[in-house]
């Protein structure tokens, strides 16, 4: 509570996500609905020129991550040339767009609907809608439609690999509970509960859980996830109760 408190009074305009989207329209961002920043502290976004800063709704701004709407290396030109060449254009990020850490978009770029910004990645071209990119420059390396794909076939692995390492680390072996939104692998009557108990960030919970509970289960229960997987269960050997 007190350290709330402090961030909202040394923070006032970064302490939270909300209420730095609420800074950034204040300044002339145009920014919308459901968008979470995860570091605001950090400042991410061009403040010198937020009137020439548009990001859609549903979108994810990570840590470390530069959103530019300026350019001064045009000052290089004056002692040369003898003449200020000012530079300005509008840097837009579509809607539904993970912005992963560390990236940077530069000044007149432009991000379309339903976009991956891989981690690290240097924006300089305008990137389409539909599409995964990444790189220095980032450029496309898949469609959204294949990055579905391969993400959807390796969906059960990535489910053993979480519960092999957490019950390695707890010691124990893991409730179905605790298998985050991997549940939705096997049936279970108390899904909608489990799901509501399950963090989002920025999203609308309700849409999240109808969405998930909608998903086809593969497996008849968790029991039978964890036998065609071959993970030990408490009580085996290995395994902590």
């Amino acid at each position: 509570m007190l350290k709330s408190m402090l961030n909202k009074i040394l923070y006032p305009n970064h302490y939270s996500s909300e209420a730095y989207v609420n800074y950034l329209r204040a300044g002339g961002a145009k920014i919308g609905e459901n968008t979470f920043f995860y570091n605001p502290k950090a400042k991410p976004v061009d403040e010198s020129s937020l009137p020439f800063i548009e990001i859609g709704s549903n979108c994810r701004i990570t840590s470390g991550v530069v959103i530019l709407a300026h350019d001064y290396s045009y000052a290089v030109l004056r002692p040369l040339y003898h003449h200020m060449l000012y530079k300005t254009g509008v840097t837009k990020i579509g809607n539904n767009v993970f912005v992963g850490m560390n990236a940077i978009i530069t000044m007149d770029t432009k991000i379309g609907d339903n976009v991956i910004i891989g981690a690290g990645s240097v924006v300089t071209k305008d990137i389409p809608s539909n599409v995964v990119a990444a790189g220095n420059p980032a450029r496309v390396i898949c469609t959204m439609e294949e990055y579905y794909a391969k993400t959807r076939d390796r969906f059960e692995t990535y489910a053993k690999t979480y519960y092999e390492r957490m019950s390695a680390f707890r010691g124990r072996a893991l409730r179905q509970d605790e298998m985050a939104w991997f549940i939705s692998l096997w049936k279970g009557s108390d899904k909608r509960e489990l799901y509501e108990c399950m963090k989002v960030d920025g999203d609308s919970r309700e849409a999240v859980v109808e969405d998930m509970l909608k998903v086809p289960a593969e497996y008849e229960s968790f029991e039978a996830f964890l036998k065609a997987c071959g993970l030990k269960r408490a009580g085996e050997h290995g395994v902590g109760q």
